[in-house]
């Protein structure tokens, strides 16, 4: 049985190995084949004309918070170009590091699903982050389906 496939890009500084596994494993559980493309920690990697973005379809945007700098939070910055240039992508933020509420909103719009790579390792944890993007996966895939059928003048709700 084939599944379907989900193209990721994926920011990581330092976990790169361990974020993958995690990303495929997620995906999995949902029942998607996640294809990963690792980027590099450039602006040019994420936004211009050498964009992974505009090379291929990207379906979900992962990116490490804090990209080796824990007070900047970096990795913020990326994910709101991400969702500020292709709204439609499903933005997951990763980090070792909790993150405040107030942190987060400073820079909006923000990551649709976050997960913490230490509490990963525990399987409430990891169910409960499975569970997070599969309802953040399926509210994205019926956004952008309902998109589609609006430029055809019909309405669907999402189901």
């Amino acid at each position: 049985m084939s599944q379907n496939k989900v193209n990721v890009a994926l920011l990581e500084h330092s976990d790169r190995d361990y974020v993958s596994s995690m990303i495929h494993l997620v995906f999995e559980s949902i029942g998607y084949e996640a294809d990963i493309t690792n980027l590099k920690v450039s602006q040019s990697e994420v936004e211009g004309g050498k964009s992974v973005f505009s090379k291929r379809v990207i379906d979900v945007f992962v990116a490490d918070l804090s990209l080796g700098s824990v007070e900047n939070y970096t990795g913020l910055d990326y994910v709101r170009l991400v969702k500020t240039n292709h709204p439609e992508v499903l933005t997951i933020a990763v980090s070792k590091h909790e993150i405040t509420y107030a942190d987060a909103a400073t820079r909006t719009p923000s990551f649709d699903v976050f997960i913490h790579k230490s509490l990963f390792r525990t399987d409430k944890y990891k169910q409960h982050v499975i569970n997070q993007v599969a309802i953040a996966f399926r509210r994205n895939v019926a956004l952008v389906l309902d998109q589609e059928n609006s430029d055809l003048g019909t309405f669907q709700r999402p189901a």
